[in-house]
């Protein structure tokens, strides 16, 4: 099982247990029962319009995920660098 650590904007780190990283599509299970994020017209427009750069469609189901190595968090701990 893992948690989420930290969360800034729309994107969020989760971390595993070492050698217990989950599937591709069986990562997280988010249960939300209110909007969290809010976005102006403007950059819906804007999201959008890339996603159609992208090839994904107004009706197309995506998730958006970014994730991390549990090792990048182990060398930006002792280093305090990137």
């Amino acid at each position: 099982m893992g948690r989420v650590t930290q969360v800034i904007g729309s994107t969020l780190d989760a971390e595993f247990e070492e050698g217990h990283l989950p599937k591709q599509y069986n990562a997280l299970q988010v249960n939300v029962e209110r909007t969290v994020l809010g976005f102006t017209e403007k950059e819906e427009e804007r999201g959008n319009k890339l996603l159609a750069e992208m090839g994904i469609g107004p009706k197309d189901r995506f998730v958006c995920f970014h994730t991390r190595d549990p090792a990048y968090l182990n060398v930006r701990r002792v280093t305090g660098k990137e």
